[in-house]
């Protein structure tokens, strides 16, 4: 007790060493806090779901590696012919209409099969969830809520279960909530239908589009390896039995629920982890270094009780103990911090961060908060401990000069101390600026289109009277003319999948004249519905023939327009404008097309994927069986200069009252975009941030420590005729060298750990060596500026008193 006191008293009396540590010790352990909860609670926590370990996501593999999704042919192939799941479910993406006693609001829903919430184990915060009778087509159409739906519209009221409501026009009882911790996978969907199979029109159409999400639970004492093996089964008996259809499945494998909904997200926490790591080392090597020089100076104390009789035991642990205090109280105002950081850190992460409502501050991460401010403490304090323990009894009595108040084992100590904050900081910094380098690459890319002024709608026409290409035809041309005819809209256009908006359609075809060598070889294109004017309107130029016509109806030849990044891919060299195609887009059989435009490619998927290959159809040659699908997903762009999104909604309302609007920007799908790669620069540029100003304040807390001890040196110095440059030069260099050799071990340090943000990088190399090179010259700035303020101090020493004895 008498040394704790002792501590915080020495703490208290030495304010301008302890506040600047403390915060230190603060920021640092407070990032750590915040970051680790959310790593914990989205990669590390057991999902919220019964068994989590024995449940998997299914997918087709196709030639090209990619993961698919299942038709519902297929759907039912692997449900009925496993042997090693208990059971197997699918969801798949539904927009509809809500209309009722509010607004009509268009939403993101799904489908879902009648077992899909009691496989994984879901129960409802208020009613039920889906069951296997909902799913019964003669059976009353039921829907269910998410949480964030029930609290944004009806503003959590439970009589809301039991109520009527219209989805697409059609009377739904909605029988129950879902719990907060539950969210689909896109965070947007926020209602449930029963998937209906047995009335569903593609129920038996192997050659429709793969739209479902496959899940299964495995049986008990089924692993991994034996579901590899059975799938693999039954992905060779349906390409032996079904070889037309099934020519683009190499296999089916199943994905950890876990790793399928974190995946995506696990590069990026990961390496943000590691960066927050390390700017707690650099917070740790900064303080420690102003704790040896302390530590030294308390050299004539700790000799005094030496010769006193205390024993070299007691005074390393009067010293461990004041940095036990010192990095407690910046680990507790740390959590602190943390506990303010979470929210902040949600903030800006991204929309689809998985398992975001999940995310607690709770007692496990405030135990490993404490336990690495625990062991902070002693890694601060063991090395002052140790060297104030065994100095010099007799050197210390004496005082020996100011010149060797620090011993030469203490002053390579602190000089090996700044050493790793300077590399660790350069690691930082480097990452930062690929980062950086990545982004400005992003943020300049053509994406193909031209995404100022444009307004986007996002409609989803009531299927009770939209079930025909003809109906969506009339009220296309409807809306298409109100909307053109308003002051200050340039061009309008539609289609049924915006760029970057996130559904996705794919369709095979053939090119006439040169049939796939097998059937494995067969080309896919993504597959989208347009109008006439939706390329003028996305500003997207034509490279060759011609955009579609009002000419190109249900009777005429059917035609089609092709991305010119599918024109490279199998036309090569040759001009695709006049070549047929064999369009797999309906159930009925591939159909004959001719190829009339080859439009510039879009960036449609992502903005750091490869331009999309692409083939086209105009609407008025909608397929029957797709106009379910467009009718629900309407996507209509408006190059306009100040209209809103209100003025807009009007007009669609002129046309239908029931057809609900979601209105957007084409740069706010942009902005979400780029959303992961804006997310992990701020984080590192601020963590950069942070080591560089550690790093450059342990270099200053060096230098001037120095220079204060080596003013008799300076004075002789300046004496014997040195110039104020010199000396000057004399100082800088000091820092210079120490800088130059972090610089050194930081450029090791990040190439070797270029491996683990190489996955987060756009068309930049990871070893990129202007980024090394403007990094290691930055904190080469940092040290020079850090040194010149001590540097400065040295022409105003007074001689004499520099040269007194001591």
């Amino acid at each position: 007790m008498n040394h704790l006191r002792y501590a915080f008293r020495a703490l208290w009396k030495d304010p301008g060493f302890t506040i600047p540590a403390v915060l230190a010790l603060a920021l640092s352990i407070g990032a750590n806090t915040s970051v680790f909860t959310v790593v914990k609670s989205v990669l590390l926590e057991p999902l919220a779901l019964r068994r989590p370990e024995q449940l998997a996501a299914l997918y087709q593999i196709r030639p090209d590696g990619q993961k698919w999704p299942f038709n519902i042919p297929f759907y039912r192939d692997v449900r009925e012919r496993n042997r090693v799941f208990e059971d197997v479910s699918a969801q798949g993406f539904w927009n509809a209409n809500l209309t009722g006693e509010a607004n009509p609001e268009r939403l993101l829903g799904v489908r879902a099969s009648g077992n899909f919430f009691t496989m994984l184990g879901v129960e409802a915060a208020v009613g039920r969830t889906i069951v296997p009778e909902d799913a019964r087509p003669e059976n009353p159409k039921v829907v269910v809520f998410t949480w964030k739906l029930w609290q944004r519209r009806y503003g959590g009221r439970r009589d809301v279960v039991g109520s009527m409501v219209r989805l697409n026009g059609e009377p739904y009882t909605v029988v129950g909530v879902l719990p907060q911790s539950f969210t689909f996978r896109s965070v947007a969907n926020e209602f449930a239908v029963p998937l209906v199979i047995e009335t569903d029109p593609f129920r038996d159409a192997r050659r429709s589009t793969a739209f479902l999400r496959v899940f299964a639970r495995l049986k008990p004492g089924v692993s991994a390896a034996q579901a590899s093996g059975d799938l693999d089964r039954i992905a060779a008996d349906l390409r032996r039995e079904y070889p037309t259809f099934t020519a683009g499945m190499v296999t089916i494998v199943p994905v950890s629920m876990r790793e399928d909904l974190t995946g995506p997200s696990r590069q990026t926490l990961l390496t943000l982890m590691f960066a927050v790591v390390l700017v707690l080392l650099i917070a740790c090597a900064n303080v420690s270094s102003l704790l040896v020089a302390k530590a030294s100076a308390r050299r004539q104390e700790m000799a005094i009780r030496a010769a006193l009789g205390g024993t070299r035991w007691q005074m390393a642990r009067q010293l461990l103990i004041e940095s036990v205090v010192l990095s407690l109280g910046g680990g507790l105002l740390g959590m602190v911090l943390g506990a303010w950081g979470v929210p902040l850190l949600l903030a800006l992460s991204p929309v689809e961060l998985p398992r975001a409502q999940e995310v607690r501050l709770d007692s496990t991460v405030l135990a490993c908060a404490l336990g690495a401010t625990s062991i902070c403490g002693l890694l601060l304090g063991v090395f002052p401990a140790w060297q104030a323990s065994h100095g010099n009894l007799a050197d210390s009595l004496r005082g020996e000069g100011r010149a060797s108040t620090a011993t030469r084992s203490r002053s390579n100590l602190r000089r090996l101390l700044v050493v790793l904050e300077v590399a660790f900081s350069l690691v930082l910094l480097t990452g930062a600026g690929l980062m950086l380098k990545s982004f400005h690459r992003l943020i300049t890319l053509n994406p193909g289109f031209q995404p100022e002024g444009l307004l986007t709608l996002r409609l989803a026409l009531p299927s009770t009277r939209y079930r025909t290409p003809e109906s969506i035809a009339v009220f296309h041309d409807k809306l298409y003319a109100r909307i053109r005819s308003m002051g200050g809209v340039s061009e309008v256009g539609a289609t049924s999948i915006l760029p970057l908006s996130g559904p996705i359609a794919s369709s095979d075809f053939t090119i006439v004249g040169q049939p796939p060598a097998t059937e494995k070889e067969k080309p896919t294109a993504q597959y989208r519905m347009i109008d006439g004017s939706f390329f003028r309107a996305m500003g997207v130029p034509m490279m060759r023939g011609r955009e579609f016509t009002d000419r190109d109806g249900q009777n005429q030849t059917h035609v089609a327009i092709i991305s010119e990044a599918l024109a490279k891919l199998y036309w090569k060299d040759r001009d695709p404008v006049g070549t047929h195609i064999l369009l797999e887009d309906n159930p009925d059989g591939p159909r004959e097309v001719e190829v009339v435009g080859v439009a510039a490619s879009m960036r449609e998927s992502a903005l750091d994927e490869p331009a999309t290959p692409c083939v086209y159809v105009p609407i008025w040659q909608l397929r029957p069986q797709l106009a379910r699908f467009l009718a629900s997903n309407f996507f209509w762009t408006v190059r306009t200069k100040g209209l809103t999104g209100g003025q807009l909604r009007q007009q669609v309302a002129a046309v239908d009252a029931d057809v609900a609007v979601a209105e957007s920007t084409m740069n706010q799908y942009m902005e979400k975009a780029l959303g992961r790669q804006r997310f992990s620069l701020r984080i590192m540029g601020a963590f950069a941030l942070a080591g560089i100003l550690l790093a450059g304040s342990g270099l200053y807390a060096l230098i001037a420590y120095s220079t204060r001890h080596r003013t008799r040196e300076m004075g002789i110095r300046l004496a014997m005729g040195a110039q104020l440059l010199n000396v000057t030069v004399l100082v800088v260099r000091q820092a210079l060298e120490l800088a130059v050799a972090g610089v050194i071990l930081g450029v090791v340090g990040a190439w070797a750990g270029a491996r683990l943000i190489a996955p987060l990088l756009f068309e930049v190399s990871p070893h990129d060596a202007w980024t090394l090179i403007a990094a290691g010259v930055a904190m080469v700035a940092v040290a020079a500026v850090a040194a010149f303020v001590p540097a400065r101090r040295v022409g105003r020493v007074d001689l004499a008193t520099a040269l007194r004895s001591e």
